[in-house]
């Protein structure tokens, strides 16, 4: 597993029982490149790197650009990099699976930028499908997950969030072992 928080690296590999770890930041393309030209061969490689950061909420004609272009770094340029060097490493009847969000498909009031950034993703992803085939090339679009970053908002953000998790057609945030469900079927189905 990689991050750029080797404090996170460490829980998640103490979690997983020893697994393997590696600093890296994905959007750094030479990191990346050098990453894979000394990691081996993969059978799988499954992002879900991103970055929120402050520019993909809030009002549209209020938003600070900059900082709304900062959005696109981690999840869709480095999904590309990481793409670009990764398959390469991917051993026949691999598979390359990126993580995005429903809001490409079903945006919320003030998440214009999110909502671009989510939907960039999944059309990086189709278009790298046709590019890598027979490599397979997927991408899992949750809705809100329980994650270490939820219990990291704030007590207001987290309430206003769950308020809108209950109109959806299963009332409730999900669990990341229900979402890891789908990036190992992704990653079976060959």
């Amino acid at each position: 597993i990689a991050s750029t928080n080797a404090e996170k690296l460490a829980a998640a590999s103490q979690r997983l029982g020893g697994a393997a770890t590696a600093l890296l930041d994905i959007t750094d393309e030479a990191a990346v490149a050098a990453f894979f030209t000394h990691a081996g061969m993969f059978d799988h490689i499954v992002s879900t790197a991103g970055d929120w950061g402050e520019g993909g909420r809030g009002a549209f004609a209020e938003l600070d650009m900059k900082k709304a272009e900062d959005l696109f770094r981690v999840r869709l340029w480095g999904s590309a990099i990481l793409a670009k060097h990764g398959a390469a490493r991917l051993a026949a009847g691999g598979s390359l699976t990126f993580t995005g969000g429903m809001s490409a498909y079903r945006p919320a009031q003030g998440s214009v930028m999110a909502t671009a950034m989510a939907g960039s993703l999944a059309h990086l992803t189709l278009g790298l499908a046709k590019e890598l085939a027979p490599l397979r090339v997927n991408a899992v679009l949750p809705g809100g997950v329980r994650t270490e970053i939820w219990d990291g908002l704030p007590e207001a953000m987290r309430a206003a969030e769950s308020a809108r998790f209950e109109r959806q057609l299963i009332p409730r945030i999900a669990e990341p072992d229900e979402v890891a469900e789908a990036y190992l079927y992704l990653m079976k189905a060959g």
